[in-house]
């Protein structure tokens, strides 16, 4: 008993140092078999280690990559010295070997790592293209199947740009397009690329722009309209978004951006003709002046030096002089004519009509009516606002009257029909059992500021955070304080922007997804919320959908299945259709979770959000159905090729496309 007990000493205290057991023989019989078992103890801990060691390695050469370079048109070829080189773990490898039809196969790659794969050829026959991916993390030995990188011939697309007055060349355009693929979110990446820019040249004999693209792809155009990097626009903007717009409309026009400059002076007056004097006069949006006016007692004027772009707008909050209380007015003075020297102003005699005034020697001079408010108490209004949100995603608002920011201020940016879950295991103080996820749409608040300014006339409204692309936002000014009666009006004003997408559109946004609740046949989520294993309500196969984000806005038109690859063995479809065109948005739950309220597509393997949807019918030779499929795996290709026929809106107009994809299963 006793020796037993020095023996399990000398044990715990070996475990504690190393693992790894030392036991000495003391000719006890009865130790023997506790021996023996111990040296079997060690052995396994031993292979524990040096599996653990092995493991921890295994990511390092874990991934084999599987891809092919493809043109983006039919019947051309690819040129013999296309190279494909990759960049991963802080430098570039050697070009890997490429098959006559640009495949390859690159194995012993790290696992959970970023690549920049270059796909180029030394003597430009294809215009240089990079792309941007993850591998997965896997420890064990993984295939990963490349979407196919996709690259042009270098073509030169001609287009005509004449100045807006004179119908002569333009010659200030900078318009370049960036050559790469999307970088997926891995901006680091993109910073190690470098820039790839293909930029529109003048060419002096032509008269005309040259820009070179890759054949069969439409990128994405960037104006620089910045000529002087001032911060402020010189050249208006180009009609055109996508580099195929340059092909479907050769003539464009363009001119520069002039500042308005003149010395505005106001008079003002009442109804019986007699000068009166506003408390403040503001110029809401000088560009380059000031946004004070000057009072002259002498002239009984107000003036400014106007230096903007576009139109000026000056505005007048409320006022009072002795009994007499006087209503806000705002003017706007536009549109130069230079056939009669005049500018066009609205709101001098009254709040709505337009009057053309010359300019006499550089001074536009403008009476100013203003009326009387019988009100004894003004109540707030919103005058005017700024028409779009500004660099930080903020509108102003100018009241006819000075206002105050307290407690009771309600002042809110909302997000408007927001898809909100609410888990059953996120509260134990709501009626929401755990199992069950609750979805409803609502408005939700952001959070925002209010700032004061023009003498606590005019309200700036702006979120803390940026707001989300594709989504409509409401901002509303609901309850603020008079400062003059110092009580807290209601304003119920409010108006809606939607934020606009500014990821340019490729077709490798396209998905096709079986919406099993799987990805490459592993559950996504492995337990509801009630901690209960999932699995047992859903089957590995599922009808194939192909998917786009909605934030491109996508409309499918058509989408003819070609071919499928079905458990790895090619299938011919000999029937099929597609379901239509929904907008649905999707929310990743365990199949076994239950759900009230709202109902969301929960099965999908994309990330939450709002997609394009159209399903697929799909029959072979025989008639029997392939519509439903397994997810694709390494070890199983399920694929489906596609003509998708689409509609995208692009600068206004919606464009009709049509384009050939693989897709594999998600």
């Amino acid at each position: 008993m006793f020796n037993y007990s020095k023996v399990a000493l000398g044990i715990a205290a070996c475990f504690a140092l190393s693992g790894c057991l030392e036991v000495e023989d003391n000719n006890n019989n009865n130790n023997d078999a506790l021996v023996k078992q111990l040296e079997q103890q060690n052995q396994i801990l031993q292979n524990q280690l040096d599996y653990n060691k092995q493991q921890s390695e295994a990511w390092k050469t874990a991934i084999t990559l599987v891809g092919s370079v493809e043109l983006a048109t039919e019947g051309d070829t690819l040129p013999s010295d296309l190279s494909v080189t990759f960049y991963h773990n802080g430098q570039w490898h050697d070009a890997v070997s490429l098959a006559a039809d640009g495949s390859f196969e690159v194995s012993e790659l790290p696992a959970n790592t970023d690549f920049i794969a270059k796909v180029s050829s030394a003597s430009n026959a294809i215009v240089k293209r990079h792309f941007f991916f993850r591998t997965p993390y896997k420890t064990d030995k993984f295939v990963q199947n490349l979407v196919a990188f996709e690259v042009g011939l270098p073509k030169t697309i001609e287009f005509t740009v004449l100045d807006e007055k004179t119908n002569l060349p333009f010659t200030d355009l900078h318009l370049e397009a960036d050559l790469d693929a999307d970088s997926n979110a891995l901006n680091a990446l993109k910073q190690v690329a470098g820039d790839n820019l293909s930029k529109a040249t003048l060419n002096s004999e032509t008269g005309m722009y040259e820009l070179v693209v890759p054949k069969g792809i439409t990128l994405f155009l960037q104006q620089d309209r910045d000529l002087d990097n001032d911060g402020t626009n010189d050249v208006t903007s180009f009609d055109a978004r996508y580099s195929n717009q340059l092909e479907n409309n050769q003539l464009f026009y363009l001119d520069k951006q002039k500042a308005e400059e003149f010395e505005l002076v106001l008079n003002f007056i009442n109804a019986n003709g007699e000068a009166i004097k506003p408390e403040h006069v503001f110029a809401t949006n000088n560009d380059f002046g000031s946004s004070d006016f000057t009072y002259d007692d002498t002239l009984k004027t107000h003036s400014v030096d106007a230096n903007y772009l576009g139109s000026l707008r000056v505005y007048i909050p409320e006022f009072r002089i002795n009994d007499t209380q006087y209503k806000s007015r705002s003017l706007t003075v536009r549109n130069y004519n230079e056939q009669t020297e005049s500018y066009q102003v609205e709101g001098a005699l009254n709040s709505w009509r337009d009057h053309n005034i010359a300019v006499e020697n550089n001074v536009l001079s403008v009476v100013v009516v203003l009326e009387e408010n019988t009100e004894q108490n003004l109540s707030l209004q919103v005058v005017t606002r700024t028409e779009e949100l500004n660099q930080e995603q903020a509108f102003t608002y100018f009241f006819n009257a000075p206002i105050a920011i307290n407690e009771e201020t309600v002042v809110t940016v909302e997000k408007e029909n927001a898809l909100i879950a609410t888990p059953g295991n996120a509260s134990k103080d709501d009626s929401i059992e755990p199992g069950t996820t609750y979805f409803e749409y609502k408005n939700v608040e952001v959070e925002s500021s209010s700032i004061l300014s023009f003498n606590d006339t005019a309200l700036t409204l702006k979120p803390n955070a940026k707001l989300e692309e594709g989504y409509s936002y409401r901002f509303n000014i609901e309850k603020i304080v008079n400062k003059k009666t110092d009580e807290l009006e209601e304003i119920n004003y409010s108006n809606t922007v939607t934020i606009e997408n500014t990821e340019a559109f490729t077709d490798n946004a396209f998905v096709a997804d079986n919406l099993n609740y799987r990805k490459e046949g592993e559950l996504i989520i492995s337990k509801n919320t009630a901690n209960v294993a999932a699995g047992s309500n859903s089957d590995v196969r599922g009808q194939v959908c192909i998917l786009v984000p909605s934030k491109f806005g996508v409309r499918f038109y058509d989408v003819t299945p070609k071919k499928a690859v079905v458990n790895g063995v090619e299938t011919k479809i000999n029937n099929s259709w597609s379901n239509g065109h929904s907008a649905q948005n999707f929310y990743q739950l365990a199949d076994n979770e239950n759900v009230s309220g709202s109902y969301p597509i929960r099965s999908s393997a994309q990330k939450n959000g709002t997609y394009s949807t159209t399903c697929l019918e799909m029959y072979d030779a025989n008639y029997n159905s392939i519509s439903s499929m397994e997810d694709n795996t390494p070890a199983n290709e399920n694929s489906v090729t596609v003509e998708i026929e689409y509609f995208i809106d692009a600068n206004g107009e919606r464009e009709y496309k049509t384009v050939e994809k693989k897709l594999y299963i998600d």
